[in-house]
């Protein structure tokens, strides 16, 4: 015991020490002597005491060796640690206790204590999350730095397969190296993919994995995985960054280069060449001299360097494209820097020559526009919506003796005489109630003028002009005093502008043609009251003695405003001003109908007269010519007769003869008969719409036979629906003998063709005959075509009495006819006549 290194000693019941061996000495620092007698405890580290406590009351219970460990207190004061086992002997009373020296031991365990501490320190708050998983992939371990991480406390993943929280699009992968893993034996890296943390939300993880299932310490495999979120994000918003960059930087429209800090062109964009013609290899690596005029070269220069010392620089240039067209610029210099470095200059040319030829072109129309208000007769300024002036032309300085530059920026009732001023103000407040244009007449008292005025709004205010209107007031003065005595009058009386525009009429000119003044205001008295029957002529010649300015007078055919024809005798006198320029017409008008009437009549009595007068001329013809002749005849040969033998040749001939002449006699007696019929019967033949289409066919059908016995030929062109007024017999009759003198002067060279056509206007029915006869001289004939017994073939028999009553029965139904012939050509005859009413506008007119 004496040379044990372990202590021994016996304790008595009551804790003294009873006996001790030496081993106390190097171990307590005290010796034997020093201990026994002494209570034991007074020697344990003070915390140590209850456990000694629990170790007595066990070892009570139990007379077996009981360990355990404390520390005692060395005799220098440090602790030593002592591994203690005891046991009870009944027998001496006392406990026998073994010491040992525990020091090392205790070092051991707190050694390894802090490697375990460390281990889980680096586990719980390192950068990476530390776990071991089996072949299968199922967590065995997890770190408890998976749930600062996570989220997922580590009891939540053990037994759990790691495959279940990697993203499905990344599993392929992670299963294709796994397998690699546990084949190779070696370790895998995992870059790149997305494990599901403890909220749902996908963790970009970077993942360590060794395979350790032959490690008998470890026997799976450690997973060490490392969150790499924020650095893929912070990669993928790069990329994005950059993406985004390139993508401002190629399909930005405007042209953009880099220059390095030397100068040098070191990249530019697809505008530049879309934009300026060159590309890239002509101009990367060149100053930019080489696509600059030396002068714009030099400007840039200046701004690159100040745009290298950190400045930004915005400045317009014109540059020459590669096929020469110049072109203007809007220039941004700016540097580039990389962690406070700069590395360059970037160069952004957006081309502005369009606007910038936009802007001259605004320039030019306003200056144009300027020139324009200027030069406006009328008074003009314009007002802001404070009511200032932000323009005022000459002609508004000329009016009211204004001072243009004193007056722009100040309001109107600092410019203006405040009577003005306030009238201005009263209908400024209308106009702004209602955003419509204003109109309104004023008085200046303190210029004795009547100004007209007119307000316009517009967006920055309004613009107002003014216009000297004291001459016209005063006309209108005069106008209405004129008017009171003209209203008087039964006479029409018409005031017109110098433009022949009414102005005013009286009563007795409405009273005339039903028109009031609201009526005619504004419009000539010509495009109000002429119509289709007015003579174009008479039209013609008052509109050139309107233009004279002269007074006039002169007689047309007016309509009323119910369409009824009316003659007025018009006496139109010009009003001058001072300097000799017409300002106004004045017309008076007078009703002279009855009086056109009764000179309408005597003019028809007298060509009546003068017809009746030629028809007996032509009796007296046929009488002293075409019936004297075979009269005398049948005198002379009754004579004859008288002395002849009955049966002797003689009387047989001279009977044949008289009777010859008597056929003529009768024949001319018929002719006259018909002849005085027509004349007696021109008043009074029947007239009504005949339809001309048919009335000529069936006097073609009349003909047939000898048409077609001659094979003449009709071209018939006479639209359907083609009405005239007239008397059929007479059409008839007209036709049939035009017809007839065709066929019976047909030429023999070639075959008869007859052509008839009509047109019809609002006035007249234009009917045109012709064939391609034999013709006649129409110089020899002069006014004899139409003559009665007037022939121009005499080797072809007839009586020269066609052609007449063709003329007859055209004129006695109100129509014209003209004739036209050529030799050995043809012969055509044009006629008009009175359109008649179709069957539907007998319909219409009934209803």
């Amino acid at each position: 015991m004496n040379y044990s290194l372990d202590l021994h000693c016996i304790i008595s019941s009551n804790g003294h020490f009873n006996f001790i061996n030496e081993a106390s000495t190097h171990l307590l620092g005290y010796t034997p002597q020093e201990l026994i007698g002494r209570r034991f405890t007074d020697f344990i580290r003070p915390q140590d005491l209850p456990a000694l406590k629990e170790a007595s009351l066990a070892l009570e219970t139990s007379p077996h060796l009981t360990f355990y460990e404390n520390f005692y207190i060395h005799k220098n004061g440090q602790e030593v640690a002592i591994e203690w086992s005891a046991t009870w002997v009944e027998e001496e009373d006392a406990y026998y206790c073994v010491g040992r020296d525990a020091t090392e031991k205790q070092l051991a365990i707190r050694q390894l204590r802090e490697k375990e501490e460390l281990f889980e320190a680096l586990v719980e708050y390192g950068a990476d999350m530390v776990a071991l998983v089996n072949e299968e992939g199922v967590y065995t371990y997890v770190g408890g730095s998976i749930r600062r991480i996570l989220g997922y406390e580590p009891g939540q993943l053990i037994a759990k397969s790691a495959f279940e929280l990697i993203h499905p699009e990344d599993l392929p992968l992670a299963l294709e190296k796994f397998q690699s893993l546990l084949i190779s034996k070696n370790y895998i890296k995992l870059e790149g993919f997305r494990f599901k943390a403890a909220n749902g939300e996908w963790k970009w993880m970077e993942t360590y994995v060794s395979n350790q299932l032959q490690n008998p310490s470890v026997k799976g495999l450690v997973v060490s995985s490392r969150d790499i979120t924020s650095q893929t994000q912070n990669r993928h918003s790069l990329l994005e960054s950059e993406q985004k960059y390139r993508n401002l930087f190629e399909k930005n429209p405007d042209a953009i280069f880099h220059q390095n800090p030397d100068g040098q062109i070191n990249e530019v964009n697809q505008a530049f060449h879309q934009v300026l013609g060159f590309k890239p290899d002509e101009v990367i690596d060149q100053p930019v001299s080489s696509f600059m005029a030396p002068e714009s070269a030099d400007l840039s220069t200046r701004y690159f360097k100040e745009a290298l010392l950190g400045g930004t620089m915005r400045f317009d240039m014109e540059l020459a494209a590669r096929n020469g067209d110049r072109k203007i610029f809007d220039m941004v210099m700016y540097p580039l820097s990389v962690n406070g470095a700069t590395i360059g200059v970037e160069t952004i040319a957006k081309d502005i020559t369009t606007m910038v030829r936009a802007y001259e072109t605004i320039q030019k129309q306003a200056q144009k526009f300027n020139t324009i208000l200027e030069s406006f007769t009328d008074a003009f300024f314009t007002l802001d919506k404070e009511l200032r002036f932000t323009f005022v032309n000459s002609e508004l300085e000329r009016l009211l003796d204004l001072d243009k530059n004193k007056s722009l920026g100040k309001t109107i009732e600092e410019v203006f005489p405040q009577a003005l001023a306030g009238e201005f103000n009263k209908h400024y407040q209308w106009l702004r109630a209602k955003g419509q244009a204003v109109t309104f007449e004023t008085f200046l008292p303190q210029k004795e003028i009547w100004l007209g005025v007119k307000f316009f709004p517009a967006e920055e205010g309004i613009s107002v002009h003014m216009l000297d209107i004291t001459q016209r007031v005063n006309y209108q003065r005069e106008l209405s005093m004129l008017s009171l005595v003209a209203s008087k009058t039964t006479n029409g009386v018409v005031i017109m502008d110098a433009n022949g525009l009414i102005q005013w009429v009286n009563q007795g000119f409405t009273n005339l043609n039903g028109y009031t003044l609201e009526d005619a205001l504004g419009k000539t008295p010509s495009n109000l009251l002429q119509g289709p029957g007015t003579d174009l002529e008479t039209s013609r010649r008052i509109y050139e003695r309107y233009q004279k300015g002269e007074p006039f007078s002169d007689e047309v055919l007016n309509f009323k405003k119910t369409g009824e024809e009316f003659w007025v005798k018009i006496d139109v006198s010009p009003v001058k001003d001072s300097s000799g320029k017409i300002i106004r017409f004045i017309a008076i008008q007078t009703d002279v109908t009855l009086q056109k009437k009764s000179d309408e009549s005597q003019a028809q009595l007298t060509r009546d007269l003068y017809r009746q007068n030629r028809d007996l001329q032509q009796f007296t013809y046929i009488v002293s010519h075409n019936l004297r002749a075979p009269v005398a005849n049948v005198i002379g040969l009754t004579r004859f007769l008288s002395v002849f033998d009955k049966n002797s040749e003689n009387f047989d001939v001279a009977l044949r003869h008289l009777d010859k002449s008597v056929i003529s006699i009768d024949a001319v007696l018929k002719d006259l008969n018909e002849i005085l019929s027509i004349g007696v019967q021109k008043d009074t033949v029947s007239m009504e719409s005949i339809d001309l289409r048919r009335i000529c066919l069936e006097a073609v059908e009349s003909l047939r036979d000898s048409l077609d016995a001659y094979e003449g030929k009709i071209d018939l062109e006479i639209p359907g629906n083609t009405y005239v007024f007239g008397n059929k017999a007479y059409l008839f009759s007209i036709f049939h003998n035009l017809l007839s003198n065709a066929i019976k002067y047909r030429s023999p060279d070639r075959p008869l063709t007859i052509s008839i056509r009509a047109t019809v206007s609002v006035k007249w029915v234009a009917i045109f005959f012709g064939d391609n006869g034999l013709g006649f001289d129409e110089e020899k004939a002069g006014d004899k075509v139409f003559k009665l017994y007037k022939r121009f073939h005499k080797n072809i028999e007839g009586r020269g009495l066609g052609l007449f009553l063709v003329k007859t029965q055209v004129t006695a139904i109100g129509g014209e006819i003209e004739v036209s012939s050529v030799v050995n050509v043809g012969t055509r005859f044009l006629i008009h006549l009175r359109p008649g009413n179709t069957p539907d506008s007998h319909a219409l007119e009934e209803e």
